[in-house]
């Protein structure tokens, strides 16, 4: 390994960050210009070294700078990210890196992107995405996001390859003539930063809603690597955490109706008890009236008086 690739292969870290750690001191609006004219490249092959990644892109324009990320390694290890890396110590939890290509000008950058996002390179379908738009706006929406067209697969097994999983819906882009009713623009499977390794879901946008719809119908419930697979269509961020909400409220409202109705009854009980102790002890079930409240006993209107000895 060379040592541009080795300044080059550096810790994984989370995907979206487009930004190096050279640029710590630049402004807010040159780390938005820079952001403009960078590539994601996602789903290399592990083996894919800077020069090949170079030639490849240097034909849209001048790349300035590679690097790579999200790189599995080994984690019954304890060598530093770094030294797992150069020496090879690959995990087999991934078998594909991510890139990012910075370009000396912003309509380079739009036109590789446009040029080679979802081709071909070294058997593998590579996504190519400009950094910016892998960004949230006000309303939680990625620009490279479109939720009309997209799918999400739940259910996967949590070590999944991009091409595995690309290769059980690719028949989703052909209709029934045969003739093809759209094509994948973006595959992507979550995965945890640190460990690489999968969370079991996975999302894939189609150019069209026609192909979304077919793997919808055709795919949910179907076998992948022995696991069944729960498709459906795709929601927004901010629409599944309001849904989130939702039913976070409806369960805290089931669970204080319940726990008012229990301290009611316990109530309830409390009191019964305390009826049952009187009616055992005889304290209070009976009549309370005092002694000279109480009828006295007749005497009989025939006795007759009692006898005097006047002897």
């Amino acid at each position: 390994m060379s040592q541009e690739e080795v300044k080059a292969e550096v810790k994984p870290v989370n995907p979206e960050e487009a930004v190096a750690t050279t640029e710590e001191n630049l402004t807010a609006f040159q780390i938005k210009e820079r952001k403009g004219r960078t590539l994601f490249v996602g789903n290399l092959p592990v083996a894919t070294t800077v020069k090949a990644l170079k030639h490849l892109f240097a034909g849209h324009g001048k790349v300035e700078k590679i690097w790579f990320r999200s790189i599995a390694t080994t984690m019954d290890s304890k060598q530093p990210e770094r030294a797992k890396i150069i020496t090879k110590n690959f995990g087999a939890q991934k078998d594909s890196k991510n890139a990012y290509l910075l370009y000396a000008v912003k309509e380079e950058a739009e036109k590789a992107q446009k040029a080679l996002n979802q081709t071909k390179f070294e058997e593998r379908h590579i996504r190519v995405d400009l950094s910016s738009s892998t960004e949230k706006d006000d309303k939680g929406k990625k620009a490279s996001e479109d939720f009309t067209q997209t799918i999400f697969i739940g259910n996967l097994p949590f070590v999944a390859s991009e091409e595995d999983v690309r290769s059980h819906f690719v028949d989703c882009l052909k209709g029934e003539d045969g003739k093809e009713i759209g094509k994948i623009e973006n595959l992507r499977l979550v995965r945890d930063p640190k460990t690489q390794i999968g969370k079991g879901i996975g999302y894939i946008m189609f150019s069209t809603k026609e192909a979304m719809q077919k793997a919808i119908s055709t795919k949910n419930d179907s076998k992948f690597k022995g696991r069944p697979l729960r498709v459906k269509r795709a929601v927004e961020t901010k629409k599944r955490e309001k849904k989130a909400n939702r039913k976070q409220a409806a369960l805290e409202d089931r669970r204080a109706k319940r726990a008012s109705k229990k301290d009611a009854d316990d109530s309830e009980d409390e009191e019964l008890a305390k009826l049952k102790g009187m009616k055992t002890a005889g304290d209070a079930l009976e009549s309370d009236d005092s002694d000279d409240e109480k009828p006295k006993k007749r005497q009989k209107k025939d006795s007759l008086p009692p006898v005097v000895d006047l002897s």
